[in-house]
C-alpha cells in the first residue's frame, strides 16, 4: 500500500473512500443490471409512480436516454433505482433500515453497503481513520463482497469483487486522490440530502380492528396555498392511486384520509403526495409510509357433527370469536353448494342463535354436502360434511383349521349413525359389528354380507367366504426385471394357513425339468425356504422356457403359476378413425422380461428396407413408443395406402414384430436381416426402461 505524502490515517480514509464511490457504484450496477437491462430501464420508470414523482431532472435525463449508460450512475440513483423496481431484493427489515447480523440475503447487504458508505463520509471533515477502525471496515466490507460475489455468481454472472478491493488495498495513492475522493463523497450525499419540496409526515393508527373506522393525517411545512395532496396505496411493488369521492373514503380531504369498515383488503402501505404545478415538470414529494394492518381473525367454526332422533336428522355447530375480532354477523347454509332456505318446515334451527339444524323426515333425497359458513368483518370460514347411505366394507383377518376360532371385521362409514340394531353374535356397539366364531367347523364355510341402515337408507356390504380348513402352501407368484443389471426375479411368496406345517422344500423348474441352483454357477439364486424367488442373471436368449415353483410341506406339494420367458407378444389394435381420415393404431405389448426396446417403423410399397418412424414429423405427429401402449398415428389416408407399417419390440430374450396392414407378404421375413439396423445411433422415441430400475408386472403387459 504506497503513498505519496499520505500519513496512514490519511491512507484508510482514502481507500474506504474510493470503495465508497467506485466499488460500491460497481457492485450496485452489477445488481441492477442483472434484472434490468439497460433499454428496459425507461419503461420501467415510468411504471413506478413514486420514482416518476421523486427522480431528480438530472437523474432522469440520464435514465431515459436510448440506450442508458449504468457506469455513468453514481452510488445514490442506483441505490434508488434498485429499491424502488427490484422488489426481489427485499431486505429481511424495511429498505432503509440497517439490518442484524443474522439477516443475511442480498437485499440486507445492500443496505449494509449504503450504512458502509454513510460511516465513512462522517470522516470526511477529518480525512482520516485509524488503523484499528480501518482492519475493522475493510473485513466488514470484504465479508459483504464475498457474500455479494458469491449471490451474483450462482445466478450467472461474471464478477471478481475481491480482485477490485485487492486492487484498492494496492493502488499507490495520493494527496490528489484523497482530495478528490473526499469531494466526491461529500458531494454525493450533500445532494442525496437536498430536498425542493416542503418535507411531508404521515400520521395515523398502523393497526385497527376490522369493522372500524382508520385515519391518516398529514402535516407539512409550506407559506404557499399553491401545494396539493393525493393519496395512495402500495401493495407489493403495486401503487393504487385513492379515489376519495368513493362512499369508502367519504369523510377525506386532502389532509386526511378516512377509511370506512377496514377490512383485509384495505391493508397495504399508505402514503400522501404533496405535489405543485404540472404531473410532468412540476415538483413533487412522497410522505413517509404508514402500513395498515386489519387487526382481527374470522370466526372460529368448530367441526359439524351429527346426531338422529325422532325428527331426525341434527346437525350441531358451535362457533367463537377470539381475542378482539369483530363478532360474528352472519350465517348461511348450502347443499351441494345450492342454498338452503330455513323453513322451519324441512329444515327446523341454523340461524346464528341456534346451535343446531334439523333435516325433518330424511329420506334418499338428502343425500349431498352440507357446508355451514359464517361470517364477520374479517371474512367467512366454512365446515362441511357429507350425509348418505352408510357404507360397510367386511374383511376376514384370518383362515383357520377346524376348531379354532376367528371372526369377520367390518370398517364402517355412516354419516348420519347407524341405528341402533343388535348383531347377532357380535358387539352391540352398530358402528363397529363383528361376527365371532368360538370354534369354526366345515358347516361355517359359507358366504357372509352385513346388512346395515341409517336414517337416509340400507346398505349391504361386500361378500367373503369364510375357509376352514387345512392343507398344503399357498403360492403366490410374479416377477420384476431390472433392466440394468439384465437380470429377472421371478418371486415366490408362500403362504401357510396358520397352525399349518411349516415349509419344508422349494423347487424350481424349467421346462418340467429341476435346475440346479448351486450347480449354475451363480446363474441362478435363491430357490430356498429362507428366498424362494428365483434370481436370473445375464438374461439371453438360451434362458427362454417355463419356469415353475414347487413348494412342499407335510400336507402336499403345490405349484406356482407358470412364469413363461419368452419374445415380446404384441397385438395392433385399429384402426381408430378420426377427422380427415387420421388413422390411428394402438399395440398392446406383453413382454416377460421387460422390453428393453419400442420403435414404430415404416416403409414403401416394393421396398425392403424399413425405416424407423421420426416421432417428431408431421405425418405422424402423436405417434409414441410409450408402453405399455405405443401408438402409430397416421394423418394422411394416401401414406396407408402405398406404405406398410410395424412396431418392432425387443427383450432380453429377442425381438418381435407386428405388421400393419396384418396380412400375409414376404415382407414378414425381411425384418430378419435388418433387426438391429434402426437401432444404431438412433434413439429417437426409445422408451428404454433402463432408467427405471426395476419394473413391476401388471395387466396390459408383464415384466
Amino acid at each position: 500500500m504506497a503513498s505519496r505524502y499520505l500519513s496512514a490515517p490519511q491512507q484508510n480514509f482514502t481507500r474506504l473512500s474510493i470503495i465508497s464511490v467506485d466499488l460500491i457504484r460497481l457492485v450496485l450496477e452489477g445488481i441492477l443490471r442483472s434484472k434490468i437491462v439497460p433499454a428496459d430501464l425507461e419503461n420501467a420508470i415510468n411504471s413506478c409512480s413514486y420514482l416518476g414523482n421523486n427522480l431528480r431532472p438530472e437523474q432522469k435525463a440520464l435514465c431515459c436516454l436510448p440506450s442508458p449508460d449504468y457506469s455513468t450512475f453514481d452510488v445514490s440513483l442506483l441505490y434508488t433505482l434498485i429499491r424502488n423496481l427490484c422488489p426481489v431484493f427485499k431486505p429481511t427489515n424495511r429498505w432503509g433500515q440497517p439490518p442484524s447480523n443474522s439477516q443475511l440475503r442480498i437485499g440486507d447487504d445492500i443496505e449494509r453497503l449504503r450504512v458502509f458508505r454513510n460511516e465513512v463520509h462522517g470522516h470526511c471533515e477529518s480525512s482520516s481513520v485509524s488503523d484499528t477502525d480501518f482492519q475493522s471496515r475493510w473485513k466488514e466490507i470484504e465479508t459483504i463482497l464475498l457474500r455479494v460475489q458469491k449471490f451474483m455468481t450462482s445466478n450467472g454472472n461474471k464478477v471478481d469483487y475481491m480482485k477490485e478491493l485487492a486492487q484498492i488495498a494496492d493502488k499507490d495513492i495520493g494527496c490528489e486522490d484523497m482530495l478528490k475522493f473526499r469531494i466526491l463523497l461529500d458531494a454525493m450525499i450533500k445532494l442525496e440530502n437536498e430536498a425542493n419540496v416542503p418535507k411531508i409526515v404521515l400520521r395515523g393508527a398502523q393497526s385497527v380492528s376490522c369493522g372500524e373506522n382508520a385515519s391518516f393525517e398529514v402535516d407539512f411545512e409550506s407559506s404557499s396555498a399553491s401545494w396539493s395532496v393525493t393519496w395512495q396505496i402500495l401493495r407489493g411493488n403495486i401503487t393504487e392511486q385513492i379515489d376519495i369521492t368513493r362512499e369508502k373514503y367519504r369523510g377525506s380531504n386532502y389532509e386526511r384520509l378516512v377509511i370506512k369498515k377496514v377490512c383485509k383488503e384495505d391493508e397495504g402501505e399508505y402514503q400522501a403526495v404533496l405535489s405543485r404545478g404540472a404531473s410532468r415538470q412540476g415538483l413533487k414529494r412522497t410522505s413517509n409510509s404508514i402500513f395498515l394492518e386489519a387487526a382481527g381473525d374470522v370466526p372460529v367454526l368448530h367441526r359439524l357433527e351429527v346426531s338422529t332422533g325422532l325428527e331426525g336428522i341434527t346437525v350441531h355447530y358451535k362457533y367463537e370469536v377470539r381475542g378482539n375480532s369483530p363478532t360474528v354477523n352472519h350465517i348461511a347454509w348450502t347443499k351441494n353448494g345450492d342454498r338452503i332456505r330455513i323453513d322451519n318446515t324441512k329444515y327446523i334451527g341454523g340461524d346464528l342463535n341456534d346451535t343446531y339444524m334439523i333435516i325433518t323426515s330424511p329420506t334418499q333425497d338428502d343425500v349431498g354436502q352440507y357446508t355451514c359458513t359464517i361470517a364477520n368483518a374479517v371474512g367467512e370460514v366454512s365446515k362441511s360434511l357429507s350425509l348418505d347411505v352408510p357404507v360397510a366394507k367386511i374383511v376376514t383377518v384370518e383362515t383357520v383349521y377346524f376348531g379354532d376360532g376367528t371372526k369377520i371385521n367390518s370398517v364402517i362409514t355412516a354419516c348420519p349413525p347407524l341405528e341402533a340394531d343388535e348383531y347377532f353374535g357380535s358387539n352391540k356397539d352398530p358402528n363397529n359389528p363383528i361376527m365371532i366364531f368360538p370354534k369354526a367347523n366345515f358347516d361355517d364355510r359359507l358366504y357372509y354380507r352385513l346388512v346395515i341402515r341409517n336414517k337416509i337408507g340400507e346398505h349391504v356390504s361386500n361378500t367373503v367366504y369364510l375357509n376352514v380348513t387345512g392343507g398344503p402352501p399357498n403360492i403366490s407368484n410374479s416377477h420384476v426385471t431390472n433392466i440394468k443389471k439384465r437380470s429377472m426375479t421371478l418371486t415366490c411368496e408362500i403362504f401357510l394357513y396358520e397352525n399349518s406345517p411349516q415349509l419344508q422344500k422349494i423347487l424350481w423348474m424349467k421346462d418340467g425339468t429341476d435346475i440346479d441352483i448351486d450347480g449354475s454357477g451363480g446363474k441362478y439364486s435363491g430357490g430356498s425356504i429362507n428366498d424362494p424367488s428365483l434370481a436370473i442373471s445375464d438374461v439371453k436368449e438360451t434362458d427362454k422356457g417355463s419356469y415353475q415353483c414347487k413348494a412342499s410341506n407335510a400336507v402336499g406339494s403345490t405349484l406356482g403359476d407358470v412364469i413363461v420367458l419368452g419374445i415380446p407378444d404384441i397385438d395392433v389394435e385399429g384402426p381408430a378413425k378420426q377427422q380427415n381420415d387420421v388413422q390411428i393404431f394402438t399395440a398392446v405389448v406383453r413382454s416377460i422380461p421387460s422390453p428393453t426396446k419400442v420403435h414404430w417403423r415404416v416403409k414403401l410399397e416394393g421396398k425392403r428396407d424399413w425405416t424407423q418412424i421420426d416421432l417428431n414429423s408431421e405425418d405422424y405427429r402423436g405417434t409414441s413408443n410409450s408402453l405399455p401402449q405405443p401408438k402409430l398415428v397416421v394423418k394422411r389416408k394416401k401414406l396407408m395406402e402405398n406404405h406398410s407399417f410395424q412396431i418392432k419390440v425387443t427383450n432380453f430374450i429377442g425381438t418381435n414384430t407386428n405388421l400393419i396392414p396384418d396380412e400375409d407378404s414376404d415382407d414378414e421375413g425381411d425384418d430378419q436381416g435388418d433387426e438391429d439396423s434402426d437401432d444404431e445411433g438412433d434413439d429417437q422415441g426409445d422408451e428404454d426402461s433402463d432408467d427405471e430400475g426395476d419394473d413391476q408386472g401388471g395387466n396390459i403387459f408383464a415384466f
